[in-house]
């Protein structure tokens, strides 16, 4: 849901820092979470390891996440909808169980139903409903990783009414159930 980094910077990880123009103490909502995500689970596999190239490893990971954040920072999105949209497709992924309905959403971006679905779709490249059902599976997985909760009450927090409806929106993100994910994770 939140991704933390705490970093001890040596003179060389600020000058990169500064040169990348990354402020400092600012809370950073990016577009492409699941990219960002991804990474962090790289840095925290490659921190726990026992490889050679271990160090090595870190600072191309780090690198790259900051290349991305600077990225962000310093590319301007031609749709003049994108920071409201963004802020909106943030709170999905922090709050995937809250009840995102369509015509609040559009509401709170100044837009039609229509309008905003569409530019939605073409700022993110997906469409809300299915961004909103990744959003809620990842958020689902961080659960069946690392608790022993039941089935049914992951779904309620994931923002699911049925947790039958969950478990096929589940199975046809991953194809897998939740339960035979859990066991996956559980046996690597």
């Amino acid at each position: 849901m939140d991704d933390w980094i705490h970093l001890s910077l040596s003179r060389r990880d600020l000058l990169m820092l500064q040169e990348l123009q990354i402020p400092f103490d600012l809370p950073v909502s990016v577009p492409d979470l699941d990219e960002l995500s991804e990474l962090v689970r790289f840095i925290t596999y490659e921190f726990h390891a026992a490889r050679s190239l271990r160090c090595a490893n870190l600072s191309l990971y780090l690198r790259l996440l900051f290349n991305r954040i600077g990225e962000h920072f310093h590319t301007a999105h031609p749709n003049p909808h994108f920071s409201v949209l963004n802020r909106i497709r943030g709170m999905m992924y922090n709050e995937p169980g809250r009840e995102y309905r369509i015509d609040t959403m559009a509401g709170e971006a100044g837009l039609s139903r229509s309008a905003f679905q569409h530019i939605y779709k073409e700022i993110f490249g997906i469409s809300v409903n299915r961004d909103r059902i990744q959003a809620r599976t990842g958020y689902a997985m961080g659960f069946l990783d690392s608790t022993a909760l039941p089935v049914y009450q992951i779904a309620e927090m994931c923002g699911y009414h049925s947790d039958i409806h969950f478990m096929r929106q589940f199975k046809a993100q991953t194809g897998l159930t939740p339960s035979q994910y859990r066991r996956r994770e559980r046996e690597k």
